[in-house]
Order: C-alpha cells, then structure tokens, then sequence
C-alpha cells in the first residue's frame, strides 16, 4: 500500500482489522485442510480423528474425538506427530506474552512489541508487525538474526529491518520480565550493557520441539533425542516398521520437507529402496523482503542487485540480490533476498548441477524478477 502510494495511487480509507484477518486465515486453512481431507479419502484412506498411541510396533490405538477407542494394527507404522513452539518454563504466558500460535489471537495490533528470539519465525512476525505500524523489538541472543543462514544475507536483511524501524539487538540476553498495569517491562542484557524496554506485547520466538510421547517411544525401543526421533535417509527408525518424518525428527521443520521425507517412506515401505537428498531442499523465510536459499553456497560466485533490474523498479521493490555459486562450471546453490525470493529459488533449485554456459543461453522475459538470476550468472569471475 505504501508503494501504491508513492506511485500515484491514494486512499485515506485503508485499515487493517485483526479480528477479520483472523477469520480470512481460519477460513483459507479450513478450505485446504478439507481439500487434502477428501483428496485422501478419494484414494481410499480412511481418516480417523483423535489421539493415538503406540502400543507395539505393530499396534496403534485411537482415542477418537467423539468418544470410542479404536485398535489399529498393520506392518508399519509412520510417526509425523509434528511440532509445538518452545515454551520457556521460566517465562509466565498469559496475555501479553504470546508463542507464535497465540499471536493469532489477538485481536489488534500492539504499539509496541519485543520479539524474543531472531530465528526466521522472530524474523518474519518482526517484520510483519513493523509494517502494520507497531513498534518492535527484535532481540536475539547470537551475534546476528538468521544465524543458519549466510552472514551476508543476515547483515543484509538486519540492514533492511533496522531501516524500516526495528530495533535489534543481537548477543542480548533476557534477564528479567515483569507485567505492570497493562504493559510489559523488560531488562536485557546486550553485549554487556543493560537496557529496559517497556512494550505492550511479548512474543516469544525462541524455537519449535518435536511432539510425541517419549513414554511411549521407550516402552517399544524407539531412539530419540532432545532433537527428535532419530532416522536415517530412508526415514527408518531403528526399530523395523516405524518410521518418522516431518518435523518430529527435529531434522528440517519445513512443510516441504516433511512432504518428500512422507514420500521417501512410502516408497521403502511399499519395497523401493529410496534415501532422501536433502542438498537441493531450498528454504524460504518470509520476511520482508522474502529470504531464500538452495544448495552449497561455496565455491565462485555472481552476484546480482534487485535495484537495477526493471520490474523491480516498476514495482518499487529494489531492495535485496541475488547470490549465485559456480564449481567447475556447474551451477551448484544461491542465496536470494528480494521480491519473489521463495518463486525464483524454484527456478534456481531446477538448475543445480546445470553448466553455466547453458543457463546463460535462455531467454528471459522483459521485465521479469529472474532476469536477476541471469545477470548474477553472467557476473560470475568478473
């Protein structure tokens, strides 16, 4: 909207309203689940509700939502039990200090808010709430936010966050919290130096746990850790028919890796032996401008900027670029930060281990995003 407004269009009549923001997201999530929902039962999969449990290898058993207990049994057995935000037992939640599941509940936008924990979900709620007008906080404990990605992608959305008006603090320490008459008073301790912040709301975004039932994986042999369930490439426990995948292994918490690692045992189970790849899983993070990566990022690189690049000046989005890596002539990873980060890492993803000279050989359309890939390409050794 308020690039709309920069080129021309006005309108003094724009709101944002939580609640109904709210209502579009349970209904958009509603519709997909019923949608996957019916896609499963058209292939004849029986969908049961309720709480399960592993008895044995080879037994589950039900406790359905509408009362009854049902006894399944079969060969195998796949865990894909999920994830849940880290709670800190130190931290009181309540109102004002929310995960990033009860964020959604809240039904206006906070003056003031103070992000703990600069991981991608910190990161993106950081910006979403920035932009919404809110006043945030960003406070991490590490040297930089994003820290498992490249420091120069850290460094560069840090640069963007910190323009737009997010206050960050890196190598920070919570050290006290304490509620007072409808706000929230913090004392962090940033490199040394102690500072006291007061905000109207807290989210904490320090990590998500695999979910399951550690009782119940010892009882049958299961191997776990403080991670997740442990498994190898073919998503076999060590225990002969279960198997895990998704973010229960605690391995990559992305839905798109939780999809591939689903068909990697489906595959085993049905016979085929097949490991899964995990060098060429990009990643997305969706904070604004969007951040996104795929495959080694070593060896001789391009690199591209989003502000000479036509579209993107169109658009008023000139923030950001575009990162190629090159070994022995072969396209090997990128790093994207920019408009359209998580669409043009597709593109990227389908050229690994592709030549150079190749991909400089296509045709790319005028004005488009990915006409930066090809001028990071051609940047390589220069």
């Amino acid at each position: 909207i308020k690039q709309a407004q920069r080129r021309g269009v006005i309108s003094k009549l724009v709101s944002y309203s939580p609640s109904e923001a709210d209502a579009w997201r349970e209904r958009v999530v509603r519709r997909f689940a019923k949608a996957v929902e019916a896609n499963l039962r058209k292939e004849g999969v029986e969908v049961i509700k309720g709480l399960a449990f592993i008895d044995t290898p080879h037994r589950v058993i039900v406790e359905e939502e509408g009362g009854g207990k049902r006894v399944l049994e079969g060969r195998n057995v796949v865990i894909a039990s999920g994830s849940s935000a880290i709670r800190p037992s130190s931290i009181a939640q309540d109102g004002e200090v929310s995960t990033s599941k009860e964020v959604f509940e809240w039904r206006k936008v906070p003056q003031s808010l103070a992000v703990i924990g600069g991981g991608y979900i910190g990161a993106e709620f950081a910006c979403v709430f920035n932009a919404l007008g809110a006043e945030v906080y960003l406070i991490e404990k590490l040297e930089r936010i994003l820290a498992t990605e490249e420091e120069e992608v850290s460094r560069e959305i840090e640069g963007i966050m910190s323009k737009r008006g997010v206050h960050i603090f890196t190598e920070t320490t919570l050290t006290k919290m304490e509620k007072k008459e409808g706000k929230v008073y913090l004392r962090i301790l940033e490199k040394g130096k102690v500072r006291e912040i007061e905000v109207e709301r807290v989210l904490l975004a320090v990590g998500r746990q695999a979910r399951f039932d550690a009782h119940s994986l010892e009882r049958i042999g299961v191997e776990f850790d403080e991670k997740g369930i442990k498994t190898d490439l073919r998503m076999r426990t060590n225990i002969e028919g279960i198997y895990a995948i998704g973010d229960v292994t605690g391995r990559f918490m992305l839905a798109n890796v939780a999809c591939k690692e689903g068909i990697v045992a489906a595959e085993n189970i049905m016979g085929k032996e097949r490991e899964i790849d995990y060098s060429n899983i990009p990643n997305c993070i969706f904070t604004i401008p969007e951040i996104a990566s795929v495959g080694k990022r070593e060896g001789r690189s391009g690199k591209a900027f989003f502000s000479a690049n036509a579209k993107a000046n169109a658009q008023g989005e000139t923030e950001g670029w575009v990162k190629v890596y090159v070994h022995n002539q072969r396209f090997v990873g990128a790093s994207v930060i920019g408009p359209e980060a998580s669409s043009l890492i597709v593109i990227l993803q389908l050229f690994l281990g592709e030549r150079i000279e190749r991909i400089r050989e296509a045709i790319i359309p005028h004005p488009s995003f990915p006409e930066v890939i090809w001028e990071a390409i051609a940047q390589v050794d220069k």
